[in-house]
């Protein structure tokens, strides 16, 4: 039987229940000791864009039961000459090989298309769908790009005696410098501050994808933490700023309010001028500090790092990350991936 692909707009439509069962299964065998998704922890994934960022979910179903989700989106700066977007497709175990992630990425293809993408990237799971995954990348001529490691840390597990020792370290090696924290977006006396130190991501490993980072001015963060707070995403946030005054680096982690056990480490950054003095240690210490303080039941932190920087890497592992997926980023001009669809 063929899948019936269908349209999810917002967290009130029907085809919610589907994307949650999916999420569920996907959870189950991801993930299985997590705290359950919620529909509003899934929509924040699907929906909290800022208002430049577009997107697309979709989701599958064969004879009425659940089978998959689809979801687009759109990271290219909107002045950007290439327009890179990405696909994440997942379908339960009991339906895989029936074509549900063709059809869904078929249709996601087409609408990235519309949103006048030029370029796809999508990153397959080497511990789940490894040969299915890259099976269904090289069908729409997608090529090896990244490797990406997706670590976790048990926050029971992690020496809070090296981490108060991270902090403490500041006085010595990072003499002068000044921590910066709070929770939501920025306070306006921050925000060119806060703008300016989250431009140390823009020299982020990329490897071979074809892609130009880039950061959001005061007016695109004020949107993006709107959709963050509309949302139900918590955002904890540290800034450090020179002695100077001047930005020096940053990190953010991410709790939704309906699933406050899990904890997603975001991007840390320090910019180059500021680099050899311990700042992403303190930082990441300090900030997961004020975040256990807000949620005493935060127990799984995870994080995402390109394989290529062994500096984010070793501070990580130092801290209690460890492996727990692996991922591969594969990436092809979107009319090559057109050129393989059956529909657009």
């Amino acid at each position: 039987m063929e899948p019936h692909i269908a349209e999810l707009n917002a967290a009130g439509d029907p085809e919610m229940q589907t994307a949650l069962a999916v999420a569920h299964a996907d959870q189950r065998e991801r993930n299985p000791g997590d705290q359950p998704e919620t529909i509003g922890s899934l929509a924040a994934a699907f929906f909290a864009k800022p208002s430049d960022s577009k997107s697309a979910v979709l989701t599958a179903t064969i004879d009425g039961e659940p089978a998959g989700y689809g979801f687009a989106s759109t990271h290219s700066a909107p002045d950007d000459a290439e327009q890179m977007g990405e696909i994440e497709i997942v379908v339960t175990a009991e339906h895989r090989r029936k074509g549900v992630a063709t059809a869904l990425a078929d249709r996601l293809i087409g609408r990235l298309d519309h949103l006048g993408q030029t370029t796809v990237v999508g990153y397959p799971c080497a511990e789940l769908t490894a040969e299915a995954g890259v099976a269904l990348c090289a069908h729409y001529g997608m090529t090896r790009r990244q490797e990406e490691r997706c670590s976790r840390a048990v926050v029971a597990d992690i020496d809070q005696t090296l981490m108060d020792r991270w902090i403490a370290d500041a006085t010595t090696h990072a003499e002068g410098y000044r921590l910066e924290q709070w929770e939501g977006g920025p306070p306006e006396h921050l925000m060119d501050a806060w703008c300016m130190a989250a431009a140390s991501m823009e020299d982020i490993p990329l490897d071979g994808v074809e892609y130009n980072p880039y950061t959001r001015d005061a007016a695109g963060q004020r949107d993006t933490d709107a959709a963050h707070r509309d949302a139900g995403r918590l955002v904890y946030r540290s800034l450090v700023l020179s002695p100077t005054g001047e930005p020096a680096g940053m990190t953010v982690l991410f709790v939704h309010r309906d699933t406050t056990q899990l904890g997603h480490q975001g991007d840390t950054g320090v910019l180059t001028a500021h680099r050899g003095h311990r700042l992403g240690r303190w930082l990441k210490a300090a900030n997961l500090k004020m975040a256990t303080e807000a949620h005493p039941d935060l127990a799984i932190l995870e994080t995402y790092n390109a394989a290529t920087n062994p500096w984010m890497l070793d501070i990580n592992v130092a801290m209690g990350f460890a492996p727990h997926l692996h991922y591969a980023a594969y990436q092809a001009p979107i009319a090559t991936m057109l050129a393989a669809t059956k529909t657009t």
